[in-house]
């Protein structure tokens, strides 16, 4: 009789015993993307006091970055790539998927100056150099790096498709249950904006100042790679990018403006080698129609490595020239960064 009521008793507990619920029907990833633009999570708060150039963003263009209305969408399964695939940002979107795998997710957007390749693990992206003929007498060639555009990007870590049901939205549709996880990405940028403003001062009071025009921008000591898995850039040695988009002159009591705006993936890291330090940074620029000796034109230089490691992560760049230096024509290396909140300490009575 005892056995018969411990047998009973048994049936009961297990028969009371909750069962997982198992999937029955098809699984489907949803992911909606959003895109941060806004600069003002990335500049210096005081950045439209510093800038003193007037940037008509209905003629220029924006500042700030422009959300991409298409972004990729890659998955890793055991530091494998399992499938790619191109999403909007402007719907939720739907994509087929495999149970009892773990992924890890990552979404960017693509643009054409940029090569992509992922080699142990880490996920490049890189701004392709190209070999540009010069005419220059010492050297016939030289490398000069593309902007990458604007890049954005997140991952998303260690999602695991289970079979259990309670990790899913359940909707019906044609007649079936159709199991639903839901992703929300928010991408950030990974390739940073600067706007480079040229202020030259008529600080001699000269008829005229002596340029009509700026050519040549470009940056030295700037990372050529990074690791978007990771958002790091990497040290691959002294890369530069250049820039042609020379804004319209502006006009100012006793000066003279010009702008550029610029992307770059990232200042150049400490190399791996201890000995050595951060990249220093150069800006190298051509004015010309110069009214000199040297043809018209005069080369300048600046060290902006403390203007860009203030604004890591994008912002202006000031540099001032003096219409004097101008004069002496040649090469000249007055150019230097200024401070906006000491700019009466350096020059005189300029109205901006």
């Amino acid at each position: 009789m005892r056995n018969i009521i411990f047998i009973i008793m048994c049936f009961i507990l297990i028969a009371c015993e909750r069962k997982p619920l198992y999937i029955q029907g098809d699984i489907k990833l949803n992911v909606t993307v959003s895109v941060n633009t806004d600069i003002n999570s990335l500049w210096d708060p005081s950045w439209k006091k510093q800038l003193i150039y007037e940037w008509d963003e209905s003629k220029y263009g924006n500042i700030g970055y422009t959300s991409p209305d298409d972004v990729e969408l890659v998955f890793f399964s055991n530091n494998d790539i399992t499938s790619k695939q191109t999403i909007s940002t402007h719907r939720r979107n739907t994509v087929d998927i495999d149970l009892n795998k773990s992924y890890d997710i990552l979404i960017y957007n693509k643009t054409d100056s940029i090569r992509e390749s992922y080699v142990g693990g880490r996920y490049y992206i890189t701004t392709p150099s190209y070999i540009v003929e010069n005419n220059s007498e010492i050297s016939d060639k030289y490398i000069d790096i593309v902007q990458p555009g604007e890049i954005f990007s997140q991952s998303v870590k260690n999602i695991y498709m289970s079979d259990e049901d309670d990790d899913y939205e359940i909707i019906y549709e044609n007649g079936k249950n159709v199991y639903v996880y839901n992703i929300d990405a928010i991408l950030y940028p990974v390739s940073y904006i600067y706007i480079i403003q040229f202020i030259i001062v008529n600080d001699d009071n000269s008829e005229r100042i002596e340029a009509k025009d700026i050519e040549n921008i470009t940056i030295s000591g700037i990372s050529a790679r990074k690791n978007i898995l990771t958002g790091k850039p990497e040290y691959t040695g002294l890369n530069q990018i250049s820039t042609m988009d020379i804004k319209d002159s502006q006009e100012r009591k006793d000066s003279l403006l010009f702008a550029s705006r610029v992307t770059i993936l990232d200042l150049l890291p400490e190399s791996e080698n201890s000995s050595w330090i951060t990249q220093q940074n150069y800006l190298y620029y051509t004015i010309v129609d110069v009214n000199t000796f040297n043809y018209g034109t005069v080369n300048g230089t600046l060290d902006i490595t403390r203007q860009l490691c203030d604004n890591p992560k994008g912002g202006v760049i000031t540099v001032k020239i003096l219409n004097s230096d101008l004069k002496k024509g040649g090469q000249t290396s007055s150019g230097f960064g200024i401070d906006i909140n000491e700019w009466e300490k350096h020059i005189i009575d300029i109205d901006f």
